[in-house]
């Protein structure tokens, strides 16, 4: 299946029928968007978002693992009657059980990304809707859980190896958005890593931020290339550092130096690593 040159059958249909709610995670009760019980859907519900975001569905390429854009599954978000963010997608019955896919919200439409999913796969069945929730300002160094995560195989019995590196902050247009960026450049790296955030919590474990993992992207110069826009009422926050994999759910092969989040709007921290 080629995603690329496919056009995935978009379909966001309100009727009265029996409302179903969903609690998000700021404790709003919603009503859901309805669909024909016919087809199948994939939900994706957003807090936090600016009125410009963009939202887009990636599935993973399995010759080289990379991203890709799903044409036809991109756009706007959209809202329920009582202001709740969402975007919803039907789902092509051909297409049932595929994956992986995941959910990518960016400031605006070609701007920076704020948050990504979990991967998952399509639903098999024509009744099934299935349904994520996504703060896109997990930039905010909270776990998703209060339960601490599995530490990964490569990190649970050795500390993983610090990067050399050096940084440097420049400034960007923020174009009246309230936010910040972080990027991390790495070099030598091979285009099936994996990349994510992390913040050390009081106790001094390390922590995932949700939302901010993510295949690296390889830029023309062979330098792998990661970035996420930082909210403003993150500013400051940390410590942070990047963590790569080898690849999704592989072997640690380093981690960044601690660094905190920026502390002004239009300032990316742009942190520089050697992997030799």
């Amino acid at each position: 299946m080629n995603m690329n040159s496919r056009k995935p059958f978009p379909m966001r249909l309100w009727v009265s029928r029996g409302l179903g709610a969903l609690a998000l995670a700021a404790g709003t009760v919603v009503a859901q968007p309805a669909f024909a019980a016919s087809t199948a859907h994939i939900t994706l519900y957003v807090t936090g978002a600016p009125s410009t975001a963009w939202v887009e569905v990636e599935w993973q390429n399995p010759v080289d693992s990379s991203w890709q854009v799903v044409t036809g599954w991109q756009g706007d978000l959209d809202y329920t009657d009582s202001g709740v963010a969402y975007k919803q997608w039907a789902v092509d019955q051909r297409d049932y059980g595929t994956g992986p896919f995941r959910w990518v919200v960016c400031v605006k439409k070609g701007g920076a990304v704020m948050a990504t999913s979990q991967t998952f796969k399509l639903p098999t069945d024509s009744a099934a809707n299935l349904v994520m929730t996504l703060n896109a300002a997990t930039t905010s160094p909270v776990a998703s859980t209060g339960a601490k995560p599995a530490a990964t195989p490569a990190a649970a019995s050795a500390t993983p190896m610090t990067l050399s590196s050096w940084t440097k902050n420049e400034g960007f247009d923020a174009k009246g958005e309230a936010i910040a960026r972080i990027t991390m450049m790495i070099a030598p790296i091979s285009p099936q890593a994996f990349v994510g955030v992390q913040y050390k919590d009081a106790e001094g474990v390390w922590q995932d931020v949700t939302g901010w993992q993510t295949g690296i992207t390889i830029n023309e110069k062979g330098v792998g290339v990661v970035q996420w826009a930082v909210c403003k009422r993150c500013f400051g926050n940390g410590p942070m550092r990047w963590i790569i994999y080898g690849a999704q759910g592989g072997a640690v092969v380093g981690v960044s130096p601690e660094f905190n989040l920026p502390t002004d709007v239009g300032v990316n921290f742009v942190m520089h690593l050697t992997n030799k």
